[in-house]
């Protein structure tokens, strides 16, 4: 957990910190390389937010890895192998969401008939529970509303929650819903519905 706390940290900085950090030419324990196509997406003029958010965790990554490998000599029992792979596995397993759930349900509108609709749950972090999930200024509910729904921008959205869960020491893991719906089109009784039924869905799956 103080390893996803301090790596949590960096990738909640803004990315002209990790741009003008130092340059390591000196690494005592691993060669740990951010992945050529961040780089390239990095670079790029509109990059994902995925790609985004995994460009800067792994660049806490190498900033932090030797730092995180010291940390563990006062575990006298781990030989110097021993806690470098035991930091490359913390670090490779915080990295990715852990659930992705999608459920379509049906909701009756104020004219009489149903409709289908789609809603999708991420965690990224479910060491500690129950999974938080951020919450939009445009959303009063804390659930993505639009008429497309990218997954991967709500993978993204969860690992920045779940990081800064851990930076503020607070016992929630990551998380973010989104629900494809155009609010344009559907009166206020009808969104608080279908908001509601889409809640219903999670629960019912066990990912409330």
């Amino acid at each position: 957990m103080k390893a996803l706390s301090i790596a949590g940290g960096l990738l909640g900085q803004r990315s002209r910190i990790f741009q003008s950090a130092p340059v390591l030419t000196e690494r005592l324990y691993s060669a740990h390389r951010i992945p050529q196509y961040l780089i390239d997406a990095s670079l790029s003029e509109n990059p994902s937010v995925i790609d985004m958010v995994n460009f800067h965790y792994h660049r806490g990554c190498e900033l932090l890895h030797d730092h995180l490998v010291e940390m563990l000599r006062k575990d006298y029992f781990l030989s110097d192998s021993e806690r470098i792979r035991k930091v490359q596995d913390v670090l490779r397993l915080i990295q990715p969401c852990k659930n992705v759930l999608r459920v379509c349900f049906p909701v009756q509108l104020d004219s009489g008939r149903h409709e289908m609709f789609t809603g999708y749950r991420v965690q990224h972090g479910t060491h500690r529970a129950p999974c938080k999930g951020a919450r939009p200024v445009t959303t009063p509910t804390g659930i993505k509303l639009a008429a497309s729904i990218d997954v991967e921008d709500l993978k993204a959205m969860a690992a920045l929650t779940s990081f800064k869960a851990a930076c503020a020491a607070v016992p929630f893991g990551g998380a973010k819903s989104g629900l494809v719906v155009d609010i344009k089109r559907y009166n206020a009784h009808e969104i608080e519905r279908i908001v509601r039924r889409f809640a219903l869905e999670l629960f019912r799956k066990g990912f409330a």
